[in-house]
């Protein structure tokens, strides 16, 4: 598991991805609510890729991205407007969620025009696909539920 405590690990991460404030952008929401910038360079046309955070763990490929979202982090592909989650989302978490989520109700998806969610756990798994215009707190509804989340 993760240690995002961890100052060499933040220094090695925040090498490879910067900090954005814009949940558009975001590839990765962390633990503690930080959302790593996912696009690149002047025009903003180049996308960062899920798998660069192998370079800070010693998993490769797929493996480093389940290591990584197993210990916390909420993995956001923006371009295909879908969300994958396997741990409970922190209370820091939660907003920035509803962030991407907002903005998801507002653009269309660059490819397929609507909004996947996929949640698991030990136990259970969740997978939908929201058309576009659905609500953001209905989404939002469907994490809390499935995590246990009281409002």
């Amino acid at each position: 598991m993760i240690d995002w405590e961890n100052e060499n690990f933040n220094r090695r991460l925040l090498q490879i991805y910067k900090v954005t404030s814009d949940p558009l952008y975001c590839g990765w929401i962390l633990p503690d609510g930080r959302m790593l910038n996912f696009i690149e360079g002047e025009n903003g046309l180049h996308i960062m890729n899920h798998r660069f955070v192998e370079f800070v763990l010693e998993q490769k490929g797929e493996n480093a991205i389940n290591e990584f979202a197993s210990s916390g982090a909420i993995r956001h592909q923006h371009t295909h407007n879908a969300v994958f989650i396997i741990k409970r989302p922190t209370d820091v978490q939660m907003p920035r969620l509803a962030e991407v989520f907002k903005c998801h109700y507002r653009i269309d998806s660059w490819i397929s025009g609507r909004t996947t969610l996929h949640m698991l756990n030990e136990f259970k798994s969740f997978f939908e696909y929201y058309q576009l215009g659905t609500n953001p707190s209905h989404i939002m509804a469907d994490v809390r539920r499935f995590f246990g989340i009281l409002e």
